[in-house]
C-alpha cells in the first residue's frame, strides 16, 4: 500500500535562499506561527523549480507545496510548487498605510 506524503505550508521566508554553485538545488527556511508557537521548516528546490529561488526574498509570505523527506538527521520539504502571496515591498507599503491611518493629527 502506497502512502500519501503531501504538504501544503504557508509562512514567511526566514532567510534568503542559498543556491548551489551548480544551480541544481537551493534551500531556504520558512517560519510560521501556530498557537503561539514558532515553527521553522527547511525547504529544498530542485531543477526546474530551482530557477524561482532568485525571486524568493526574506520576509515574503509564500505558499509551498511538496513532500517531506528525511535529510541527514532532520526533515525537509522538497518543494514542487510555490505561490507568492505577498512581496516585501507590498508589505512595507501596507504597513505605511496602516501607520498613516492610526496617526491622529490635531
Amino acid at each position: 500500500m502506497r502512502q500519501t506524503n503531501h504538504v501544503v505550508l504557508v509562512g514567511y521566508v526566514a532567510k534568503d535562499p542559498e543556491i548551489s554553485k551548480s544551480e541544481k538545488y537551493a534551500w531556504f527556511l520558512i517560519v510560521n506561527e501556530r498557537d503561539d508557537k514558532t515553527n521553522f521548516f527547511m525547504c529544498r528546490l530542485f531543477h526546474p523549480i530551482v530557477q524561482l529561488a532568485k525571486y524568493i526574498k526574506k520576509g515574503e509570505k509564500i505558499l509551498v507545496e511538496g513532500h517531506v523527506e528525511q535529510y541527514e538527521k532532520s526533515y525537509t520539504i522538497t518543494v514542487e510548487r510555490i505561490e507568492f502571496l505577498s512581496h516585501k515591498k507590498e508589505q512595507e507599503r501596507q504597513k505605511e498605510e496602516q501607520t498613516e491611518q492610526t496617526v491622529d493629527i490635531f
